[in-house]
Parts: structure tokens; sequence; C-alpha cells
């Protein structure tokens, strides 16, 4: 029988992304194979409108970030339906994209896979943060639901700074002349907003003055003093750092309008590990050693910077674009595929069994305080992998991965051919 020309092989991607080293690097690999790559953009303005012609394609990939606009998402989602709708094999669809850009959909399915996660809270509004850190120990952080690579995540050191930071975000709301949405509204204003419950956008609004008594009110372990704190240095100081990060507190609330009140782990030796799954089998593993998240407060804190800190690998240098290694990239990074416990290896692949995915990376470390038990808290669907001399290793991660996408396009076209 006559072979046919194989169709161009799809990866679905953001624009800002498309020269991204996780697009770049397999689509080097697919092209040197022979093989036409059809870079498909959901936020291009040029996407083919035409269906027909949209999913000519003899496998789709969906490499759409975790953290990806609503609107982005929207039309991935879209995409991914009609080409399901037909026929054509997906790898990474729309099961498993949903549950990568939440991260409270992450720790459901780790807990899932009967795995260790930080104790964590669904916020929607800061008076629902102050109830929750009633449940929680400090020192805590509060990252956005929907988001990625670190961005937007704030180390909370004690309640004295979670109320700092309130007061600082209120007061910037109450200058522009706006209740912000990360504010709470009336009804729920002196009950926590019900802490983990989701439920309609509230209509009714309060004031900024009694919003800041609800939100920076002492939480049920501290010890109420004076209801006036006298005007000294110490205190202006500490509202003056917490208006430094105005703009990050509001940022952990993200695009969905949710934020997650995590406590924080210090990790064992500051390492975090990240492991990679592909078609069911663990891949590769590395070990980074991090920054403690205390000591990046601090150095914000020196430096009047308002900006967010870090928790992601990319901070390592994996995830960047060709020629711009970040500043971090200095950071011990080391393999570690040799090292994972048997019961690691596992868990990794049960995890990504239960999203539904072929491939991507969840992330671990284990508590200095508590070493004998793993404690996972990421997933990713879209993972930068390190490369063949990082891992010390003769086979490439990337030409692994372009040989899984070739496979799946062969078992469902095996007549085709590059």
């Amino acid at each position: 029988e006559k072979k046919k020309k194989m169709l161009p092989v799809g990866l679905l991607t953001l624009r800002k992304h498309a020269h991204g080293v996780w697009i770049e690097a397999l689509q080097e690999r697919l092209e040197a194979a022979g093989v036409e790559v059809r870079l498909l953009c959901v936020d291009a303005t040029d996407l083919d409108a035409d269906p027909g012609q949209l999913l000519q394609l003899a496998v789709l990939f969906n490499r759409v970030s975790d953290a990806a606009p609503p609107a982005a998402l929207k039309a991935a989602f879209g995409i991914l339906a009609m080409a399901q709708l037909s026929g054509i094999p997906i790898i990474n669809g729309a099961a498993c994209l949903a549950i990568g850009c939440n991260k409270m959909a992450h720790h459901q399915v780790l807990a899932r896979a009967g795995l260790r996660t930080p104790a964590t809270r669904l916020c929607r509004n800061l008076a629902q943060v102050r109830a929750a850190a009633c449940q929680l120990r400090f020192p805590l952080l509060l990252k956005p639901n929907a988001g990625g690579f670190g961005h937007g995540i704030v180390f909370l050191a004690s309640e004295q700074d979670l109320q700092d930071r309130a007061v600082a975000a209120v007061g910037a709301a109450q200058n522009h002349g706006e209740a912000a949405s990360f504010l709470p509204d009336a009804a729920s204003a002196g009950e926590g907003g019900g802490v983990g419950e989701a439920g309609e956008t509230p209509t009714t609004t309060t004031t900024a003055t009694t919003v800041a008594a609800t939100v920076a009110a002492p939480t049920s372990s501290s010890t109420t003093s004076s209801s006036t704190e006298p005007d000294n240095l110490a205190t202006r100081d500490r509202i003056s750092r917490g208006a430094t990060a105005v703009d990050s507190l509001v940022q952990c609330f993200g695009q969905d309008g949710m934020a997650l009140l995590q406590e924080y782990i210090a990790p064992l030796r500051q390492e975090v590990w990240r492991v990679w799954v592909l078609d069911g089998s663990v891949q590769c593993a590395v070990v980074t050693q991090v920054t403690l998240l205390e000591q990046q407060q601090e150095e914000k804190h020196s430096s009047s910077s308002n900006s967010s800190i870090s928790t992601c690998l990319s901070s390592g240098g994996l995830c960047t674009r060709r020629g711009k290694p970040t500043a971090a990239s200095t950071l011990s990074t080391r393999p570690a595929t040799a090292l994972l416990p048997a019961a690691v290896r596992d868990a990794a692949v049960r995890v990504f069994e239960l999203c539904g995915a072929d491939c991507g990376s969840v992330e671990f470390l284990y508590s200095a305080a508590s070493p004998a038990e793993p404690i996972f808290f990421d997933v990713n669907m879209v993972s930068t992998l390190p490369s063949a001399a990082l891992l010390q290793q003769d086979q490439d991660p990337w030409q692994q991965l372009a040989d899984f996408v070739l496979r799946k396009a062969r078992v469902a076209y095996p007549t085709l051919t590059p």
C-alpha cells in the first residue's frame, strides 16, 4: 500500500511562548525527523477560522501554559474539543489543562493520589484570608489559584505582616475611590466570608474604613491591646513595608479572583525536587537548591521592591528563552533520577494518570522539620525539560518527547510517513 505523506504535527500555544524553549526545542527535533510542524497560537488574530483547515493534523500537542489568560484558555478548550470531535489524537488534552490551570485542583489530585501536601485554604477576598489564617500556622504563602512560574506569591512571616499588607491594600483601594474585587463584601466582612466556599460574586460593598477594620483585626491567636496603636516609628515602618507589597498582594487573587493561603514549609537543605513523567513512566528528575522564601522576602524589603517572590524551578534557569538565561540560573541544579525512591516514582506516575495527562512534571520537597515523607505541592502540564548535559546522560529528554509525539501520530495513522 502506498503511504501518504504525514499531516503536520500541531503545537498549541500562546503567541508570547511561540519562541519559548518548550516549543522550539521540540519543534527542532520534529523537523529534523522530516515532520512539518504547525504552530497554533490560541490568541493569534490570524488563526484559521475554518475548522476543516485548522485541524488537518496528524496529532495535536497542547502546550498552552497553565498560567494562560482566561480568554486564551477558553480558545484552547474550544480547539481541543474540535480536535477530539474530529478524531485527531491529542497529547495533554482538555481534562489535564483544566486541572493544570487551577492550583486547588493540583492539591485535590495530589490528595487523591494519597500524597502529603501543605495545609491550604481557598480564599476569595481579604476577609477570608484573615479567617483562614486562624486555621493555619505562620509563616504562610498567599498565592494565585490561577497562575504559574512562581509569579504573584507573597510570603507572610507573621500575623502582623498579614495585617500590615491588608491595611495597605485597603488604603490603596480607598485612594482610588473604588472597592476592589479582593475586598470583602458587607455581608461577609464580619464573618470571614465563608472561607473555601464557592458562591456568586456579592454585589453589596462596604466602605474602605469598615473593610480595613475587618481585614486588619487580630486573629484568634493574637493578644488584643489598645484599639489605637501609637503612631511611632516602628508602626510607620511596618505600614510602609506593607505598602510596598500592595501590588503583589492584589496579584495573589489572580485571574479567577481566588487565592490560596498555604502553610509554608522550609525545605530540607533548601532543596526542591522536580520529576518529569512521559507516557506512564518517570522520564527524569532534578533537585535544585533554592533561596529560602524568608530570605527573598527580606531582600524585597531591603530594596523597597513591590514585586512578589518566586518558588518556581524556572528560577533555576530551566524555563528560559533561547539565549536569555535568568539572573538566578546560577542556582545549583543537579540530576536526581537515580536518587528517586520507588514510592516517589510510583506517586509521580499516579498523579498524571489521575490528570489524564501524557506528560508533565510534579514538584515536591522534604520538610526540614520532619523529612521522613515527601511533601508535594505543584503539578505542571507544560514543563521545560532539562538538557541531556544537565542530566549527565546520553539520552536527550527532548528527543524522547519528540519520539513520543511521532508514535502517537503513527498509531492513529499507520499509513502516514514523514
